[in-house]
């Protein structure tokens, strides 16, 4: 009991009153640990593959592109053919949208230096990452203070923050979070 209010479970609307309840809205008279929500693990109780989070690029919109930009773009530097990804987030896994990004971790200084294209998109990402640029969908305007991650990946454009190229075939999960 709480001041003036009465707490009664979830599970029993219509029921008695009880002295406590569980995060999860129910009567924890019985519980050992009322305060106890789930247990911390991070196995798969079912046995499926561990979850990870994709590739986080930090790089201002310089590095990633629609299927028309990327067209556009290989038609004036070819070279950069395989090092194009698909870029695979929320919005295109939902409604089926296609998305690229130009993945250099593999891609020798030399074979970056041929490419005129790319390294104008490398200095773009550079400038992003110095703050000096706007991110693409806000050129015009005021570039934004970036933070500790963005600046220390400066001087290598080429890395992203987190890079996780997946080499085989992979089962995507859409899941929310927050507000």
């Amino acid at each position: 009991r709480l001041g003036s209010a009465t707490a009664v479970a979830a599970t029993d609307i219509a029921g008695d009153p009880v002295e406590s309840l569980s995060p999860y809205l129910i009567d924890a008279s019985k519980i050992s640990n009322r305060h106890l929500v789930v247990s911390e693990t991070n196995k798969s109780l079912s046995g499926a593959p561990r979850m990870i989070i994709g590739s986080k690029p930090i790089d201002g919109g310089y590095l990633i592109f629609d299927e028309e930009e990327k067209d556009a773009f290989l038609a004036v530097e070819p070279r950069a053919k395989p090092y194009m990804r698909p870029f695979i987030g929320g919005i295109e896994f939902t409604q089926g949208i296609s998305r690229w990004i130009l993945a250099l971790q593999s891609a020798s200084p030399q074979a970056i230096k041929e490419m005129p294209k790319v390294v104008e998109r490398l200095q773009a990402v550079r400038e992003y990452r110095n703050g000096v640029r706007p991110s693409r969908k806000k050129v015009g305007q005021e570039p934004k203070t970036t933070g500790i991650s963005a600046k220390s990946l400066a001087d290598r454009p080429s890395e992203f923050h987190v890079t996780v190229m997946p080499t085989s075939a992979f089962r995507a999960h859409m899941f929310h979070l927050g507000g």
